[in-house]
């Protein structure tokens, strides 16, 4: 959707920092996209404070501080959806209740 301009990935800071450490071929997926369909983000305190108050109501552990700010700085951004490689933490069927 985004290579045919039907949506804007947010690409936050706490994503640009993981995929630094991830496999070549997952970061190069962002990589092979044109820079109008990106829009980068950044952390913020409210994304600090709400994520913060995830991790205080249970939502994911302390080990998943990354996963809860993912979730946080979409929530600020109003973001329609939050796409993940995997489904152990932020959208996990059980969690997303």
């Amino acid at each position: 959707m985004a290579r045919t301009g039907k949506a804007t990935l947010l690409i936050s800071d706490v994503l640009a920092d993981e995929l630094l450490r991830a496999p070549s071929d997952v970061a190069s997926v962002l990589g092979s996209l044109a820079a109008e369909c990106l829009k980068p983000l950044d952390s913020t305190d409210e994304s600090e404070y709400l994520r913060n108050q995830y991790l205080a109501a249970g939502v994911v552990g302390p080990g998943s501080a990354s996963d809860a700010h993912h979730i946080a700085i979409a929530t600020v951004a109003q973001a329609d959806l939050v796409v993940s490689w995997n489904f152990k933490h932020i959208v996990h069927f059980d969690k997303i209740r």
